[in-house]
């Protein structure tokens, strides 16, 4: 089975750039859009908390009124003719895990999507974001040492 659709949001604008030109070489433009922001809680701006040039998958981002990265609330980005098909949301973002879901609220309510995290064992979120999730009626399944399926 295919996937639909696939909206991917990508903060890093040189991650986004690399992140096109492979939907593009793959010819998936139909199917994946990619998009240039955070996901949030809630619209505003937010900044870089921590970067290392070797690993651009470890940067850390959080919501900050002086930032230079535009932040939206799932709920807003995603029109609802997306948000009446989705499945799955799939979130690593090294800490702002709890605020993504806080930004998704009506699609989790209307949709009750399964939603695999990135929850390493050193990250302190685990407890908020199962704690949070549980209150939509969701169980989480650890599916690897760093990765966690919630299903309501």
């Amino acid at each position: 089975m295919r996937a639909g659709r696939v909206l991917a949001y990508e903060p890093q604008s040189c991650c986004c750039t690399t992140l096109t030109q492979n939907i593009a070489l793959n010819g998936l433009q139909d199917r994946i859009v990619a998009q240039n922001c955070l996901i949030g809680a809630a619209p505003g701006k937010g900044a870089v908390t921590r970067f290392n040039p070797r690993n651009l998958g470890a940067a850390a981002f959080e919501a900050k009124e002086d930032g230079d990265i535009p932040v939206f609330a799932l709920d807003d980005v995603v029109d609802p003719a997306d948000q009446a098909r989705v499945d799955l949301i799939r979130i690593n973002v090294e800490g702002m895990d709890l605020a993504v879901l806080q930004g998704a609220e009506a699609i989790i309510t209307a949709r009750h999507p399964a939603i695999w995290v990135e929850l390493p064992p050193r990250e302190t979120t685990y407890d908020s974001v199962r704690q949070h999730l549980e209150r939509f009626g969701y169980r989480p399944y650890q599916l690897g040492m760093n990765d966690v399926l919630f299903r309501a």
